[in-house]
């Protein structure tokens, strides 16, 4: 059932790792310049581009590592476990927070845009990137259930191992 839950995470990693996969092609591909003369690609847009696949890789790896440690604090808040915010935590929380909150607001902006000026500024033409879009508030949604489920947590009132208004029980035997 966690699997159908989480169907956007699942789409937006896919669109990432398919977007590293396209990079990787068109660094292994160009097409856009010719080749030298004597057909070695040393100039420097061949170089440029696996920079670009470098940088893009290791930002999708750190999302992706972000999306990951945001389930699991989904899972271990679930049942019931209350979690210290470590520094990985709280990083994977700020990475995905710089993810979807702007995705989020251009969201807004758009059904603003269309109920209130009757723009329409929300385009149609690639639906993959629309799907991906739709499904990046779903992140900002994820991390404010996460945020609130460990805040009611720490929150709670333990349960006492005996109540108040009995007297103490017999076999109960002070520490001191």
């Amino acid at each position: 059932m966690n699997f159908i839950k989480n169907i956007p995470v699942y789409i937006i990693s896919a669109d990432l790792l398919a977007s590293v996969f396209f990079n990787i092609k068109d660094a292994l591909l160009p097409t856009a310049t010719p080749l030298p003369s004597d057909q070695l690609p040393v100039s420097p847009e061949f170089a440029f581009g696996w920079i670009q696949v470098g940088i893009n890789g290791v930002m999708v790896l750190l999302i992706l590592w972000a999306m990951w440690a945001l389930l699991r604090l989904k899972k271990y808040g679930d049942a019931g476990e209350t979690l210290a915010m470590t520094l990985p935590r709280a990083f994977a929380s700020l990475i995905v927070l710089a993810f979807s909150v702007p995705a989020t607001w251009l969201w807004f902006n758009a059904l603003w845009d269309l109920l209130i000026h009757q723009r329409q500024t929300i385009s149609f033409t690639s639906l993959r990137y629309l799907i991906v879009a739709g499904c990046l508030p779903y992140l900002l949604w994820l991390f404010l259930s996460v945020w609130y489920r460990q805040h009611r947590l720490r929150h709670q009132k333990q349960s006492a191992l005996f109540s108040v208004q009995t007297k103490v029980p017999e076999n109960f035997h002070s520490p001191d």
